[in-house]
């Protein structure tokens, strides 16, 4: 009986845990469309908390001895929790390297899009994101890699990237004069 009674008590601290995330996430949405950036990060970085304590948890390599010394329980998710976490993670990245780059903290820029490209390697608008920054601190191979990269995932038509891509083309051809 200890042991449902457990595991249901976890089940639901972790479902509550995901509806948190969720409503950071939503009202981080709101801040970010009305332009308040500093706010909207609060709350993505609120979420990002929650995810943090829920990735720990979901790590199957962590020692379950010592997550319930350092939590007083270990919280195990389920298969299906891993996802929902994913999925929920996912967009709060994204968003958070979308706020970096309009405030031009290209490395936190680049620190959040690579944490979604870990969840999907293959998001564009990570790989947008996380290029642009790169060109803007110089890093043009990089640059170049995600923004291809990006190119080819998105059909090759999205203006945001090919006029990143012509960025990067000057960019390159500028640094070749230099280097001359």
């Amino acid at each position: 009986f200890f042991f449902i009674s457990r595991k249901m008590e976890e089940e639901s601290e972790v479902t509550l845990k995901l509806a948190k995330i969720e409503e950071y996430r939503q009202e981080g949405n709101e801040f970010f469309r009305n332009g308040n950036l500093s706010k909207a990060i609060y709350n993505y970085h609120c979420a990002t908390m929650y995810i943090k304590d829920l990735a720990t948890s979901a790590d199957s390599s962590t020692n379950q001895f010592v997550n319930m010394i350092q939590k007083g329980n270990a919280l195990v998710l389920s298969e299906e929790e891993k996802e929902q976490l994913n999925n929920i993670s996912l967009p709060i990245f994204n968003n958070m390297s979308a706020v970096y780059v309009k405030q031009k903290k290209h490395k936190k820029a680049i620190e959040y899009a690579t944490k979604a490209l870990n969840i999907d390697e293959n998001n564009s608008k990570a790989l947008f994101r996380r290029g642009k920054s790169y060109l803007a601190i110089n890093e043009t191979e990089k640059a170049e890699r995600d923004l291809n990269q990006a190119n080819i995932l998105s059909g090759e038509e999205d203006k945001a990237i090919l006029k990143e891509l012509e960025r990067l083309r000057l960019k390159i051809a500028q640094n070749d004069k230099k280097d001359k």
